[in-house]
């Protein structure tokens, strides 16, 4: 995946200096809601691209640009209405990409909170010989975390089989 950003970060910046700072230039004259959306393209991009690794400055400002690119262009076509039926498809798509991909982003918080506490739980509740029922009332007491015994039991069966 590595060589496809850097093909990726060679396109972008291939760009001339006078494009970018137009379409710099159009970003810093849209309303919010525009210039959050090209943010949420950027994410977007980054996220389909880099999978999980630490994208660098050069990575983020070329996903920026991609993003201005295409959004440029669509409200560019939409002013001129040469939009075809094609063109209308796939900006729907990028719109439903976006929704698919913050649905699986989403995890539940107690969870995410378990699963950071998940060896000391385990070292409590194999070392110190601690109840489930035990366990629910420490990450009461102690990480003012309210779940139920079945949930940690299922999150924590979960958790266990996946470090297998």
């Amino acid at each position: 995946m590595e060589n496809s950003i850097e093909e990726i970060k060679q396109i972008i910046l291939g760009y001339s200096d006078d494009y970018r700072k137009k379409l710099i230039n159009w970003f810093a004259r849209q309303n919010d809601t525009t210039q959050i959306e090209v943010f949420k393209l950027t994410q977007d991009y980054i996220k389909r691209y880099t999978e999980n690794k630490q994208p660098t400055p050069q990575v983020h400002f070329a996903f920026f640009l991609k993003a201005l690119i295409s959004m440029s262009s669509i409200e560019q076509k939409l002013r001129k209405k040469e939009l075809n039926s094609n063109e209308i498809k796939k900006a729907q798509a990028l719109i439903i990409n976006r929704i698919k991909t913050q649905k699986k982003s989403k995890t539940a918080k107690k969870a995410y909170k378990i699963k950071v506490l998940f060896y000391d739980l385990k070292r409590l509740h194999e070392e110190e010989s601690l109840s489930f029922n035990d366990l629910v009332n420490y990450l009461s007491k102690m990480h003012k975390l309210k779940v139920t015994k079945a949930y940690l039991i299922k999150i924590y069966n979960k958790l266990k089989t996946n470090q297998d």
